[in-house]
């Protein structure tokens, strides 16, 4: 095997630099660059949001840490951690503020309590989607009383968009539309995320978030909601009263002389093997594990 050129294992950064490991003498140090504040997950496991140009090296669910590299997205979901308040209509439903730590460590995560037996318990927001394209939403939940919670896209001319059935006890997904998973960011708390493909024709449009226990005082915890354009959930973005856009990560380096491959690593083990060598890098978007020139 050829001595890499340049060798990146994310952990020195500073504003505007990402450190290699080697060579040691700062040849290979990559630049950085991020127009906006963005956030990620530290290594005791809250959220963090950091300033402009910050790399984020993120801990989530894994012992080391991988540099968050995405896309400018925008969270279309107006207050976010905000569900008391009118911007978000209640069906069934009350909410009271800040009942317990949210992921980010602060005291603002809300419960949703419902206020009849029925399946219809919920609180949503109207939205404004285009037609045929991506979209993603996702909510941070945490279990109350409640075991079952359902997050849906819903539109009153074509049906459902995206949805999925969230049981807080066995963790699994029930009711799918689209594609839906969900993270756990510990401490009982869980985002549940779907991504889905909008229909050609699209009339009233609502973004749900159920208590489907179909008890009355049942109760669970929410918190962080976003709907973005795009075929995957990206990490959270806070609003209160707009829409917030948080600008593209872009990580380069002037590449070495005679380099001849560049082999990316993701946090998930896969790789991606670049042969066709440019004079400036810059590194693919995804959560990077390491970066090998050789």
């Amino acid at each position: 095997m050829s001595k890499p050129t340049i060798a990146l294992i994310p952990s020195g950064y500073k504003s505007g630099k990402v450190y290699s490991i080697f060579p040691n003498d700062a040849t290979g140090d990559f630049d950085f660059d991020r127009a906006s504040v963005g956030t990620r997950v530290r290594k005791d496991g809250l959220i963090e949001e950091v300033t402009n140009d910050v790399p984020r090296l993120d801990w989530l669910n894994s012992n080391c840490p991988s540099l968050i590299l995405e896309p400018q997205r925008t969270n279309l979901q107006l207050r976010s951690e905000e569900f008391d308040n009118t911007v978000w209509s209640k069906v069934n439903a009350s909410i009271t503020a800040n009942q317990i730590v949210a992921p980010n460590g602060e005291y603002t995560a809300d419960q949703l309590t419902a206020t009849a037996s029925s399946l219809s318990t919920y609180v949503y927001e109207q939205h404004s989607l285009s037609t045929s394209t991506d979209y993603s939403m996702s909510v941070f939940v945490k279990k109350g009383t409640s075991n079952l919670v359902r997050l849906d896209l819903e539109d009153f001319t074509s049906g459902t968009q995206g949805r999925m059935t969230f049981n807080l006890n066995t963790k699994e997904i029930t009711n799918e539309v689209g594609t839906a998973s969900y993270e756990d960011y510990g401490n009982g708390w869980y985002r549940l995320k779907v991504s889905f493909t909008t229909s050609a024709t699209l009339g009233i449009h609502y973004l749900r978030i159920w208590d489907y226990e179909t008890v009355n005082g049942a109760y669970f915890y929410l918190w962080g909601a976003q709907i973005e354009q795009g075929n995957y959930c990206s990490s959270y973005i806070k609003t209160e009263d707009g829409t917030v856009t948080r600008f593209a990560d872009v990580c380069s380096v002037t590449t070495p002389s005679g380099v001849t491959e560049i082999v990316e690593t993701f946090l998930d083990d896969t790789t991606n093997t670049i042969t066709s060598i440019p004079s400036t890098y810059t590194i693919s978007e995804g959560k990077i594990k390491k970066v090998i020139t050789t």
